[in-house]
């Protein structure tokens, strides 16, 4: 944990205070409570708690059968039962859940919790239970008889549930907005988290538009207290979140995200699919035998073709799980029986959409695979950081498809402002740099995330075990020709693409380049002999990055796509008036 600061109207507003003396003094009825509670529960069951007169650390093992808190977790929880708006921002696996849970036990009332999936909600459910902590749950697919029960308890004068748990689209329902309220006037309602909250920065009016609605609680509730948590927050992202939900005097606790015992590969996959799903198969039964682990796909076509892939064949088939989100044809009683059989050991592989991509707690997982480009690095990092929770050596392997890049570019042009439109662009431009770089991949989470420690990891990632022999090419005269290019598809009215640009700048003779009669623009062929197809696009996409060129997002027919343009730079460079060398990293 270090000190954070942020800037508000020009003031530096230190953000990291830590007080450990107020839990005694604030509670002392319900401490009193609490220490009855277990001696009548030694009574019923002969067992005998160790109470230390310390209500925090009493909850922590005669609840939680923990012995010991990790690293923060007891200044983060003291934080919250001292009444102030917390924002935490923790690595996957180490603990974030707790923090929260021990003061919803302690605290009178009772504590509601947002969540963004119905998997991490089943799962929250399952876990919160299994520890006698009443906790009930509601989403779209509760009936109206489940609901009425959890309602009539929140309505009633001394509600029996500690944590209510519900995602932003069920929360809506004016019955819950009333029995919220209630709650609040008669001071029952504790405390409202919101978990996994950088997913508030990726909703937009098309996707999730709920999550925006969320900055309505302060108004709803203005004394209510909100704690966000989430494990992937860069300064961009957080300062977003805290303006929008008016957390203007919160504290925030930041703890560097890299993990010690996850190692992070990029392999670029095939072309073809089945050919991908072929190599996934063979990576899974060769590396990690009759190990438990998860596949990410980004479809529910690409998990229904997957796990059929890797659950069949003459030999070598694997266990499997399956389980998709609402695009999907499984039913919320097939999903829950899928999920359910893999978090009970009883399959080895679940292959999911991101559906199950955050808050999944199943300590043994050794290795994710995502099978396809993610369309952030928030995203794969929340889904690589389902492996190795026991802290045991896993894996995290991506399966690197440039042209999935296509399938984000039609969700980021369904957002319906140009600023949220650049915010997930910039977003995916960032994963593409994490798969197609030349160095230290834990080094760069820890830049992406503005970490302190940005050091080398260690022969933790495929690049340090095995670096490449590699040479720095200045491409200052391929940049000139490329921007030159675009420049001239831009003097005549049109929108290149990547496609476009690459088959110019290769001296493309197929019948498409003879239609468009690409041989006449300036720079035709230019590439030619120097770079192959994949190469031209990656260095396309990484003078996008150098902000040479940029990418937009056109919509024809409904469909979204993305074409080039010249940034400022990009036009000082055609001009002779940029004269730094640009250099692109390459293997020999």
């Amino acid at each position: 944990m270090y000190l954070s600061s942020l800037k508000k109207d020009g003031k530096v507003i230190p953000r990291i205070l830590v007080f450990n003396t107020f839990v005694k003094k604030q509670h002392p009825q319900l401490h009193f409570e609490r220490q009855q509670k277990l001696l009548n529960d030694q009574e019923k069951n002969d067992l005998t708690p160790e109470l230390s007169g310390d209500i925090v650390v009493d909850t922590l093992r005669n609840t939680f059968q923990l012995q010991h808190f990790r690293d923060n977790q007891r200044e983060i929880i003291d934080k919250i039962l001292s009444g102030c708006d917390v924002f935490v921002k923790m690595p996957t696996g180490s603990g974030k859940t707790l923090c929260f849970a021990i003061p919803a036990v302690i605290s009178a009332g009772i504590t509601l919790v947002i969540v963004p999936f119905n998997a991490l909600m089943a799962d929250l459910n399952q876990r919160f239970n299994k520890h006698h902590i009443l906790t009930k749950s509601f989403n779209q697919f509760t009936t109206d008889d489940e609901l009425s029960q959890v309602l009539h308890d929140l309505n009633s004068l001394s509600p029996s549930i500690k944590i209510l748990i519900t995602t932003p689209e069920s929360i809506k329902k004016p019955a819950v907005q009333m029995a919220l309220q209630g709650l609040n006037e008669r001071k029952l309602l504790s405390r409202v988290i919101i978990d996994e909250v950088h997913c508030l920065s990726e909703a937009s009016d098309q996707f999730r538009p709920e999550y925006l609605e969320l900055n309505k609680l302060k108004d709803l509730f203005p004394r209510i207290q909100l704690v966000m948590l989430t494990a992937t927050a860069s300064d961009e992202t957080l300062s977003f979140i805290l303006d929008y939900m008016k957390a203007t005097n919160c504290t925030v606790f930041r703890i560097p995200v890299t993990r010690t015992n996850i190692t992070y590969k990029v392999f670029l996959a095939p072309k073809k699919k089945q050919t991908t799903y072929e190599h996934i198969k063979e990576y899974i039964i060769k590396n990690f035998s009759n190990m438990c682990g998860i596949v990410y796909c980004n479809t529910p076509t690409e998990v229904l073709d997957l796990s059929y892939i890797l659950s069949n064949g003459y030999q070598n088939q694997l266990s499997v799980s399956k389980y998709s989100g609402s695009q999907g044809d499984m039913d919320i009683f097939e999903k829950q029986k899928e999920l359910a059989h893999w978090l009970e050991g009883k399959t080895k592989i679940l292959v999911s959409t991101k559906a199950a991509g955050t808050g999944l707690d199943k300590n043994n997982v050794r290795f994710v695979i995502n099978c396809g480009l993610p369309n952030s690095v928030e995203e794969y990092y929340q889904q690589t950081g389902r492996c190795g929770r026991d802290g045991l050596n896993s894996e995290a392997i991506m399966f690197f498809r440039p042209e999935d890049r296509g399938l984000h570019i039609k969700h980021i042009g369904q957002e319906t402002t140009e600023f949220r439109q650049l915010s997930a662009l910039r977003r995916l431009h960032s994963i593409c740099q994490y798969a197609e770089m030349h160095g230290c991949r834990k080094q760069f989470l820890s830049q992406y995330f503005s970490d302190p420690d940005t050091g080398v990891c260690q022969n933790q990632c495929d690049y340090c075990l095995a670096p490449l022999n590699l040479v720095e090419v200045q491409v200052n005269i391929h940049t000139q020709n490329i921007v030159g290019i675009i420049q001239s598809f831009c003097l005549q009215g049109k929108k290149p693409t990547f496609d476009n640009v690459t088959l110019v700048f290769r001296g493309a003779n197929n019948a498409y380049a003879k239609k468009e009669n690409l041989h006449l623009f300036q720079n035709y062929g230019k590439g030619k002999g120097f770079f192959t197809d994949n190469q031209c696009k990656a260095l396309i996409r990484y003078l996008v990055w150098c902000d040479f060129i940029k990418e937009n997002i056109m919509i024809l027919n409904k469909f979204s796509s993305s074409y080039l343009s010249l940034t400022t730079k990009g036009q000082n460079l055609l001009q002779g008036s940029y004269n730094q060398p640009i250099i692109w990293k390459q293997a020999k």
